[in-house]
């Protein structure tokens, strides 16, 4: 079963207790551009977050010219500078998105985010599938088929839109 919904609130309308279960229990996710910032959200919460490592590294170098003088009398007076040079480098660990809201919204066309085992997470380029009509003519006509379906004897449908709770 692959559930596939654009927003969030496509999924809510089931109710909330289907989103929580389509997201805890799907291993593989695939998340393409998504429809408004509220999925986006949402879809960076499920991708999960991970600490990063954020260094930053500077670097002074400094002259001192006060014009000090030192007399001294076999060389007559001079004049005294100072120089210094410094560095630093710092690393703060913070938690962020793995991707974050921002980064979702901007995927183009075909461009996913796929997360597999919950922990990794790929980039993903869909190249689009077309045919022209010389392939068309070649292999013939197609079509989509949809397997028929039916509820085995002393079953009952899942009946999704009418569970307690579910919105219309």
């Amino acid at each position: 079963m692959v559930p596939a919904f654009q927003t969030r609130a496509n999924l809510e309308t089931f109710g909330p207790e289907l989103r929580a279960m389509v997201a805890g229990n799907t291993n593989t996710k695939i998340f393409f551009q998504p429809g408004e910032p509220d999925t986006a959200e949402w879809c960076s919460e499920m991708i999960s977050k991970e600490k990063q490592e954020v260094h930053a590294h500077g670097e002074s170098d400094g002259e001192n010219d006060k014009g000090v003088t030192i007399f001294d009398h076999a060389k007559g007076g001079s004049k005294s500078t100072g120089r210094s040079r410094g560095a630093s480098h710092s690393v703060t660990v913070r938690e962020d998105y793995k991707v974050s809201p921002a980064d979702l919204m901007k995927l183009g066309k075909g461009e996913c985010v796929v997360t597999l085992e919950g922990h990794q997470t790929y980039h993903v380029k869909v190249p689009l599938v077309s045919f022209d009509d010389a392939f068309i003519e070649q292999a013939g006509p197609f079509h989509v088929r949809h397997p028929v379906t039916g509820v085995p004897d002393g079953m009952e449908p899942l009946r999704i839109t009418q569970r307690p709770g579910a919105v219309r």
